[in-house]
């Protein structure tokens, strides 16, 4: 197959005009330029099919879909469908980029709650964090998960169901909080507030499917709250988790 410069001799984009940018080859034919809607519509409902390559004007070759970004994340989108029928895989894939869960893809059992609590420091640059799960005899959930310096204490401790940061984040959506300003954050902050390091100044909750049952994940940051943008962030860790333990236990 040529390479991209060869192939794309009369579409080119004015350096201003950044989209449309996409370009679809069957190794004969070039398509576009298009746009990522138009892209992934294609892809979604076959007409791009699954050996055709992609590539932007930008790059100097070919990629296969399985390294685009946007189309991985209509794959999970059309995977997730077949549990929630209501999702819209194409919508959801056309949301700007936040979180990139595709490293869980090939990840199973604790490491997959690992390599999660992990991605949400990283992505988010929380200072601590700490993933809670039900576990029997089901008093309360239990600290299962830990990152950063002096967490480990928490390690086995129990969550009571009364506990205000686990209410709080009984919804299905990330919440953050100051614990100066808010009860619930308070209570996160003292299981993020060790002997080791300084009081948190921002806590972050979201709730995630763990065995069936809700967990939750806290984060915790030392220099300033967390930003609004970070609510969808956590949003998607909590999908992308779901998704692949789905795709687990399918």
């Amino acid at each position: 197959m040529s390479t991209l410069s060869d192939r794309i001799v009369s579409a080119q984009v004015a350096p201003w005009k950044e989209l449309p940018n996409w370009y679809v080859t069957n190794g004969t034919a070039v398509v576009g330029p298009v746009n990522t809607n138009l892209l992934l519509r294609g892809v979604a409902h076959e007409r791009v099919h699954g050996e055709c390559y992609v590539a932007q004007h930008s790059w100097s070759n070919w990629r296969e879909q399985k390294h685009i970004r946007e189309i991985r994340s209509l794959r999970r989108w059309q995977h997730s469908k077949k549990h929630q029928p209501d999702i819209e895989p194409v919508k959801q894939a056309m949301r700007a980029p936040r979180f990139d869960g595709s490293p869980l893809e090939l990840i199973a059992g604790d490491v997959l709650f690992t390599r999660a609590l992990e991605m949400a420091i990283q992505t988010t640059r929380a200072s601590v964090g700490l993933v809670h799960q039900s576990r029997p005899p089901h008093i309360g959930l239990v600290t299962s998960w830990v990152h950063g310096p002096g967490m480990g204490v928490n390690l086995g401790e129990v969550v009571p169901w009364q506990d205000e940061a686990r209410i709080a984040a009984s919804k299905d959506r990330a919440i953050l909080g100051h614990p100066e300003h808010d009860a619930w954050a308070r209570a996160s902050a003292r299981r993020l507030s060790t002997r080791v390091n300084r009081r948190v100044t921002g806590v972050a909750l979201v709730s995630v499917s763990v065995g069936g049952s809700r967990g939750l994940i806290e984060l915790g940051r030392y220099d300033h709250p967390f930003r609004q943008s970070d609510v969808l962030v956590l949003e998607d860790l909590s999908n992308s988790i779901v998704m692949r333990l789905g795709q687990l236990t399918a």
